[in-house]
């Protein structure tokens, strides 16, 4: 009887074939990665390198004038108001154009004791009611040395205030020996403007003095007298 013998893989000498084959196949996988890193390397190196974001950058719109309408006329400055001057007896003069006024030829009357404004006068006519008030607050007979020199300062400050408006005026007051405290009158005198040819006339007695103003007063029209002794 016989028995048939088969040779089994190990005996057919497979065993160093298949090692051969694992050989094989690691080389095979070794190399296939050694080409998929080098592909990936290859690929991270030539990609170029990111653009950093850009900042967002405001856009200024250009601002013009509007075209002017040429419809419409340019501004104009306002036309300054012309002065006008008052020329007219009893138009009161404000003091800033006292001295336009008079450079104009208007007689125009400050009063040494007013605001600074003027009154226009009539230099040919008598005095204004007004005016004429205002030489009587000045007064005339003397009581005592002081009261003396007081009411000289007062006339001679109206007086001088009607030289320069250029009007006839004539005073008249009593002359008086004064000491402290008394006075006697000696006198009287009659004081003239400027523009009287600085008129003066004295007298023993009032009535001398008065004469002697109304007889000027007659030769020269619109000459006022003011008696101060009333």
């Amino acid at each position: 009887m016989c028995r048939t013998f088969r040779r089994t893989g190990r005996e057919k000498g497979f065993q160093p074939k298949r090692k051969e084959k694992k050989m094989n196949a690691k080389k095979t996988i070794a190399t296939v990665l050694g080409l998929a890193v080098a592909a990936t390397l290859a690929a991270c190196s030539s990609s170029p390198d990111p653009e950093p974001p850009s900042s967002p950058t405001a856009t200024v719109e250009p601002t013009t004038e509007p075209a002017a309408d040429p419809t419409t006329p340019a501004p104009t400055e306002p036309a300054t108001p012309e002065v006008v001057i008052p020329t007219e007896p009893g138009d009161i003069v404000p003091a800033d154009q006292i001295d336009a006024a008079r450079e104009a030829g208007v007689a125009v009357y400050v009063s040494p004791t007013g605001d600074g404004s003027g009154i226009v006068v009539d230099p040919d006519a008598e005095l204004p009611e007004e005016l004429i008030a205002e030489v009587e607050t000045v007064e005339g007979i003397p009581t005592d040395a002081g009261h003396l020199a007081e009411q000289l300062g007062s006339l001679d400050d109206i007086l001088t205030a009607h030289n320069e408006a250029g009007t006839k005026v004539i005073a008249i007051a009593a002359m008086a020996n004064v000491t402290s405290s008394s006075a006697e009158i000696i006198g009287y005198n009659a004081v003239g403007t400027e523009a009287t040819g600085m008129f003066q006339a004295t007298g023993d007695t009032k009535a001398e003095a008065l004469a002697a103003a109304e007889a000027y007063a007659a030769a020269n029209p619109g000459t006022t007298i003011v008696d101060l002794t009333d």
